[in-house]
């Protein structure tokens, strides 16, 4: 494991995450007591959000077949004026790991590696 010296945070190997003891980060420690507060208001509002989202669009198409019309404006009292829409978009996209598999040298040729920082909750 990881130890902790001060401010310092010296890791076994590379694999093996890094441990910070955020009390000694105050806005930090501020930050994350914040976030677990209103992450824990508003996951199951936000569950229901995408729930309703899927039952308004699964409901629009059955109102407006997309054949008919790709843009639909929803008119209602719920918004104070405002006017919501859902728009229809075709998209392209690309097997990678097709690609990867059916044309190994030419997928190395181009492949890049990049990060992305994720933050979440570990349990």
């Amino acid at each position: 494991m990881p130890r902790v010296d001060g401010a310092s945070v010296i890791p076994d190997e590379d694999d093996v995450p890094t441990i910070i003891a955020v009390a000694q980060f105050p806005k930090l420690d501020q930050a994350l007591a914040e976030y677990a507060s209103i992450e824990a208001q508003i996951a199951p509002l936000a569950e229901r959000l995408d729930e309703l989202k899927g039952i308004i669009k699964s409901e629009t198409r059955k109102a407006v077949p997309w054949e008919t019309a790709k843009r639909v404006f929803l008119q209602s009292p719920y918004f104070g004026g405002a006017v919501k829409s859902i728009t229809r978009k075709g998209r392209w996209t690309f097997d990678t790991k097709r690609f990867q598999n059916d044309h190994p040298i030419t997928w190395v040729k181009y492949a890049k590696q990049g990060f992305t920082d994720y933050f979440e909750t570990v349990k």
